[in-house]
């Protein structure tokens, strides 16, 4: 058992993954309960005042743990203090590939998933125009960033980004966001030319990130 204190978000998701009907076995669970705390350290506290800086990529093979680390690292950042906004391109939309109906109905069960593991998510945001668009919505653009400011009256100063694709870094950056984590899950990432801060293979190497 670690010894670090459990939030109440954390502490409910840790529950479930240990009671459902596939339990994940004791030492993954206090694993993704450590490497959580590590990620989580390089985080600042949502609730000191001034300005400050936090950027950085996190990088997970298929199947590698992602969503297991997200979801409790997304447990620890709400029991941090943050809330959580989520902003998507949906391009299938205008191609024609699924309709705004149905994309509501895939972000309202995943919304469900998110309150099931007792993680609120504050908003969402999405752009269903084209790659030729002149909309300010649609990332790298900032519009839907801004709109969450102006709406949730977010500090963007104090806020996080993590994506999986350059573009949302600089949607963010653009908007005021300077906290950035991208996560490799298939869009190829120029790691010279990245904005983030860091980069990782697994969620595994994120000791060697920390220790910098």
């Amino acid at each position: 058992m670690s010894e670090s204190f459990l939030e109440p978000f954390f502490s409910t998701h840790q529950t479930l993954l240990t009671s459902q009907e596939e339990a994940l076995p004791w030492e993954a669970v206090e694993g993704i309960n450590k490497s959580t705390d590590k990620i989580l350290g390089l985080l600042e506290d949502p609730k000191r005042d001034g300005k400050w800086d936090r950027r950085g990529m996190v990088v997970g093979h298929v199947q590698s743990g992602k969503t297991g680390s997200y979801t409790g690292l997304i447990c620890k950042a709400a029991d941090a203090g943050y809330k959580i906004i989520i902003v998507t391109n949906q391009s299938g939309i205008y191609r024609g590939y699924y309709t705004e109906h149905d994309y509501q109905k895939v972000t309202q069960w995943m919304l469900t998933q998110f309150a099931n593991e007792n993680i609120n998510v504050l908003d969402t945001f999405h752009c269903p125009h084209g790659p030729d668009s002149t909309c300010n919505c649609r990332k790298p653009k900032p519009g839907m960033f801004l709109k969450a400011k102006d709406k949730h009256s977010t500090d963007m100063e104090k806020s996080w980004l993590i994506g999986d694709n350059e573009i949302d870094v600089i949607a963010a950056n653009e908007a005021g966001i300077e906290n950035t984590i991208l996560v490799r899950s298939g869009h190829r990432i120029d790691e010279s030319n990245s904005n983030a801060r860091f980069i990782l293979d697994t969620i595994q190497q994120s000791k060697q990130i920390i220790t910098i």
